[in-house]
């Protein structure tokens, strides 16, 4: 099995034994020399697209061609394809976005001169170890430093998506952002508005799945992307919360929550920035104070983070996760729950979200006193504790109307009455009555309280 770096070396023999040049490039070489091991390896070279794709051709090797216009082919290998660009120079941007024409040069440097931050713009020749550094990358790897190549302002109205990426780095790399970089970021965030939600969407998920999220976070807020892109959130600054249960405002606790969340668990950290978004358009001031409380603010913020989800593009199964469990984060669980409460919580939430709902009811209590140890987030425990029993009993925690021993073709036999409103209604009884007590979900039982 070759690891990346083994199949970046045996594309760079194939190239340069067929006379041209091929240098390791990007993200793989900042982490190699940050001393992680790069998962992917991209490769750049100053054969033209063609060339390529007959060099490794004739050398036995299967090409698939990415975008050809872009100089862009990968060479497949069993473990995983390898990605190789003619070096190349962008013309202008017409939409901050595309460039509106693609050069294809013959040297290195005026390839990296094209990239978004210093520690992007290194080369390595991956058979020789040849570090080719134009803008001393390896100098802000050192200082933990993100710079711009060249001017940042002309860098981000290129494409307003590197805006986004500069958080990322940050959150990913825990870099800080140089200050003319920063400046620039404020004065352009507005290009981000030319980015796909798509592409905005990737960025704030790799974001929010860095190792220091916090910092990525704090450039959101800098750059001017919080206020503008984010804006149910920024919302939340100010909004003064019942001392006796937070320690912050409902913004600052917002974060804190985010932070609280593991860091390989993304979504719940998604769904952690938006949990209590809610809150601003249900806030209502107490009396006396400058504390809010806040009536159904979760079902609130649920319908937000719905609205945002659909507008960026996230899947089906990501937008049920996340409404789900930013829905269902406030249950106030006691022992007096029937177990037809505890089953209609299990249908309510799924086993597939149960875990995730406890990551980030966890995470919110965190975030909400010095003292982790919080009644409620016992009382959860003791929710999962009884949800655990009834897998046991029944296989499954989750019961539904299709489960019963019955169907609406028995009720209409047993009433002698045609499909309709009547049917649904019978059946939904039924349901009700066998989550309170399941051994009446026996066929001859159900069939007699029909009659009934």
């Amino acid at each position: 099995m070759k690891n990346p770096l083994e199949r970046a070396r045996e594309c760079a023999r194939v190239l340069k034994e067929a006379g041209h040049e091929c240098y390791m490039v990007g993200g793989c070489v900042r982490d190699e020399l940050m001393g992680i091991e790069p998962k992917d390896v991209d490769l750049t070279t100053n054969a033209m697209p063609l060339e390529t794709q007959t060099v490794f051709k004739e050398a036995g090797y299967r090409v698939v061609d990415l975008g050809i216009i872009y100089g862009t082919v990968a060479i497949v290998f069993p473990e995983g394809n390898v990605e190789i660009t003619t070096y190349r120079l962008d013309g202008t941007y017409f939409d901050g976005r595309h460039p509106d024409s693609v050069e294809f040069a013959r040297d290195i440097r005026g390839d990296l001169s094209r990239r978004d931050f210093t520690v992007n713009a290194i080369a390595k020749d991956p058979l020789t170890g040849e570090i080719v550094d134009p803008y001393d990358g390896r100098g802000a790897i050192k200082c933990k430093v993100l710079c711009s190549v060249g001017k940042p302002a002309d860098r981000f109205a290129e494409d307003g998506l590197r805006i986004m990426r500069a958080c990322r780095f940050a959150s990913k790399l825990g870099f800080a952002i140089e200050k003319e970089t920063l400046e620039a970021m404020r004065k352009n965030y507005n290009m981000l508005g030319f980015v796909s939600p798509e592409r905005f969407r990737d960025e704030l998920m790799k974001l929010l799945a860095g190792r220091d999220v916090m910092l990525g976070i704090h450039y959101l807020e800098e750059s001017g992307i919080m206020n503008n892109f984010l804006h149910d959130i920024a919302c939340l600054r100010g909004l003064r919360q019942r001392r006796k249960y937070h320690r912050y405002d409902a913004y600052e606790h917002s974060i804190k929550t985010v932070e609280a969340v593991p860091q390989e668990k993304p979504l719940v950290r998604f769904a952690a920035l938006f949990h209590d978004t809610g809150k601003y358009t249900t806030a209502e001031l107490i009396e006396g104070t400058d504390e809010h409380r806040f009536h159904g603010h979760e079902k609130e913020s649920a319908r937000i983070v719905k609205n945002f989800m659909t507008d960026y593009r996230f899947s089906n199964d990501e937008i049920e996760k996340v409404v789900t469990i930013v829905r269902e984060h406030m249950v106030k669980y006691d022992d007096q729950w029937s177990w037809g409460g505890v089953r209609r919580f299990a249908n309510r939430v799924t086993d597939e979200h149960l875990e995730d709902l406890y990551v980030l009811r966890a995470a919110d209590v965190k975030a909400h006193l010095a003292d982790d140890d919080d009644d409620r987030l016992d009382n959860l425990r003791k929710l999962y504790d009884r949800i655990g029993e009834l897998r046991v009993k029944n296989g499954s925690a989750e019961f539904s109307v299709k489960d019963l021993a019955i169907d609406g073709n028995d009720v209409m036999e047993v009433l002698g009455i045609e499909p309709g409103p009547k049917v649904g209604k019978v059946l939904k009884t039924l349901f009700e009555k066998v989550l309170e007590d399941m051994s009446l979900n026996e066929r001859e039982t159900l069939l007699e309280m029909v009659k009934r």
